[in-house]
């Protein structure tokens, strides 16, 4: 884990987080929690950066690759250990949780980069491991942020509670009727064609004064503050359950904004990260509705 979530540890809350993990998972058998090494074998790890996210690894040692680490050993006192990443771990922080903050800041841009890995394997997964969402916090859940949590469920990412009832299998969204009654879309991030079957990005939140603000010398836009994780937690599900429901989802009407609206300047490496980042998940959604219309 990073350095700031084992600032946050004490032997008490170490044992719920592994009692946590291993009530959910009784086949990791996560033992200890420990910095994450400065190895090639984290590479990924590293890259996908937010100073909370996290991997469970599993180890090996170089001195018989063919042999299991015995259980009374201690991971941080093996002689040059070999390790493979098993799960991606997003970790949530202990404080409160605000509205669909607590979630878009615990994923994103950790899930963009992992995204970002796998954007030329010929599968549409949103990462090349398991995804963990672990959940540090105490506070009670609101319906707005329970039902986020829920969407993410539903594409694949687990939700592991330390403190908190774990969420019921049958309040997970199983199709995209459910999902919608439960999203808060006012219009500004997608339209719903139910005659044809599709959901369309629209460009209202890619307007001067919402996600986009002026930017520099270098560039006339950039996008604002953190408003674009708050969009990736509202799109990616929809669009995700859409595709799996044999629906298409375009893209179309907010890339042809973009490209009007930053025109000759919509060179990605002076837009900065931000709106990389955001080109990631609409190249996933351009991939997973081509892929499921096929």
């Amino acid at each position: 884990m990073p350095d700031e979530v084992l600032a946050e540890l004490d032997g008490q809350l170490t044992a719920r987080i592994l009692g946590a993990l291993n009530r959910y998972n009784p086949n990791l058998r996560v033992r200890e929690i420990l910095s994450m090494p400065d190895s090639p074998s984290f590479d990924a790890a590293h890259a996908a950066g937010g100073s909370r996210f996290s991997v469970i690894a599993e180890v090996s040692v170089s001195r018989d690759r063919d042999a299991t680490v015995d259980n009374t050993e201690r991971l941080s006192e093996l002689p040059a250990p070999e390790w493979s990443t098993v799960i991606n771990v997003f970790v949530s922080t202990s404080g409160a949780t605000g509205r669909n903050v607590f979630v878009a800041q615990t994923l994103f841009p950790s899930m963009c980069t992992l995204m970002e890995a796998t954007a030329e394997a010929p599968g549409i997964v949103l990462s090349a491991q398991p995804m963990y969402f672990l959940d540090l916090a105490k506070e009670p859940l609101t319906d707005s942020v329970r039902n986020t949590i829920l969407s993410f469920v539903a594409v694949g990412v687990a939700y592991v509670p330390v403190h908190r009832e774990a969420l019921l299998a049958q309040d997970v969204p199983k199709d995209l009727e459910t999902l919608l009654t439960r999203e808060e879309n006012d219009g500004q991030r997608f339209f719903i064609d139910r005659e044809q079957r599709r959901v369309v990005l629209n460009a209202n939140e890619f307007v001067p004064g919402r996600l986009l603000v002026p930017g520099s010398d270098v560039v006339q836009w950039r996008v604002q503050g953190s408003q674009e994780k708050f969009y990736w937690s509202a799109v990616l599900p929809v669009a995700v359950i859409a595709a799996r429901s044999g629906w298409k989802v375009d893209c179309t009407p907010v890339l042809e904004h973009l490209d009007v609206v930053l025109g000759a300047a919509a060179d990605t490496r002076r837009l900065g990260v931000k709106y990389r980042r955001t080109v990631t998940i609409f190249n996933y959604i351009k991939k997973l509705s081509e892929m499921a219309s096929q």
